[in-house]
């Protein structure tokens, strides 16, 4: 099950997004900078692909004796689902999305 919140999801992308700079930055790009406006558009227009959602329903407490329950398009745990390589690398550390 996937827990931890942002407590544990925000440096784990920040060291995503920091590898994804790091093969821009070697290809000659600049890095993401603010990557927000991004992060939603590469998930509403390539849904599956750079992230990955949770569709299936969950009821794992987050440690604070709350559920909070997953659902297909909604993943409170981690916003628009788990993080898939390829598809980041594809998305983010090219000009690909722009």
């Amino acid at each position: 099950s996937i827990c931890g919140g942002t407590s544990a999801s925000t440096p784990t992308m920040a060291g995503i997004l920091s590898l994804i700079n790091d093969v821009r930055l070697s290809k000659g790009l600049p890095s993401l900078g603010f990557v927000v406006p991004r992060i939603w558009k590469v998930a509403q227009e390539h849904p599956g692909e750079a992230f990955v959602d949770l569709a299936m329903p969950s009821n794992t407490s987050c440690g604070c004796g709350s559920y909070f329950p997953a659902a297909e398009g909604w993943d409170p745990q981690t916003g628009w689902g788990y993080p898939h390589w390829p598809g980041l690398l594809k998305y983010f550390a090219s000009e690909e999305s722009l």
